[in-house]
């Protein structure tokens, strides 16, 4: 698919690394890989997170460099900003599709909250991880980037 200029490539991500392997040791463990499954607290090993971490890294860069490679244009799309609207629009001009973007069915509620530690049986291990290497900004997750912040006036 990647070598073919006739298919349209989507690459879509998600940059908290962490959640993204947060979430891939849960479904391992329940087999449930669906986005709103019950997931349970799994057990962060710095070791293993480190392999997952530059596997993860070597992919995206080695799909993003075989497709500019080939002059091919693709559509970035992140996991937190797919259910914006306007990013869908821009999704489906990319995909030559009429500018639509029906309205989104109710979904559930997202698997606890936007704190990714709490994803951890060992959040403390996590954290201090997270401090040493400069990624505190992966204990927290959220699908809020173009929604306005919700600070009281005074």
């Amino acid at each position: 698919i990647l070598d073919d200029p006739a298919i349209l490539k989507i690459v879509h991500y998600r940059a908290n690394v962490l959640a993204r392997y947060a979430s891939n040791l849960a479904a391992r463990m329940t087999g449930e890989f669906g986005r709103y499954a019950t997931k349970p607290p799994v057990v962060f090993d710095a070791a293993e997170f480190a392999k997952y971490h530059d596997e993860q890294a070597a992919f995206y860069d080695e799909v993003l460099r075989r497709l500019a490679a080939s002059g091919q244009r693709c559509h970035l799309s992140r996991y937190d900003e797919i259910n914006n609207d306007a990013t869908r629009l821009g999704l489906f001009q990319f995909l030559g599709t009429a500018p639509h973007t029906p309205p989104l069915p109710e979904q559930p509620a997202v698997r606890g909250d936007t704190d990714t530690l709490s994803r951890f049986s060992n959040p403390k291990e996590v954290r201090d991880f997270l401090r040493a290497n400069g990624l505190l900004h992966w204990a927290r997750e959220g699908d809020a980037l173009f929604d306005p912040l919700s600070v009281p006036s005074r």
